[in-house]
């Protein structure tokens, strides 16, 4: 309630409208002058990722040609995936079995202490 009273006492006070419209003045000069560098930056930033994604596709291009010329390569590259996609969801599902038996151990780790053992411990279990 005194929050409430102390909002309509400064919405009565002159000074309170004085600097709101004064701040409101300063925001807006200040957003027209850095309207154009931000603008720059972002076209930039724009560009430069426009390019790396140009250029990765690029050599994703080269990579793919150059594996469907030997059906060998393709075929170790493939079986390459396929492990890496195996060890991803290991290590997910250790995760998952890590804080499944943490929530009901009931005891998450406090410490610093704690949180690398348990990081070690997925570490090791899926290496």
């Amino acid at each position: 309630m005194q929050d409430a009273n102390r909002l309509l006492t400064d919405l009565q006070s002159p000074y309170w409208w004085i600097t709101a419209v004064l701040v409101a003045v300063a925001v807006n000069l200040l957003s027209a002058y850095l309207k154009l560098p931000v603008d720059n930056w972002l076209e930039k930033r724009s560009q430069k990722r426009r390019q790396s994604i140009e250029t990765n596709q690029k050599a994703t291009q080269v990579w793919a040609k150059f594996l469907l010329q030997d059906a060998r390569l393709l075929h170790l590259t493939e079986t390459r995936l396929i492990t890496l996609k195996l060890e991803i969801l290991g290590g997910a599902a250790v995760l998952a079995l890590e804080l499944v038996l943490i929530y009901y151990i009931g005891e998450i780790p406090t410490t610093p202490k704690g949180w690398i053992t348990v990081i070690l411990a997925f570490i090791l279990i899926t290496s």
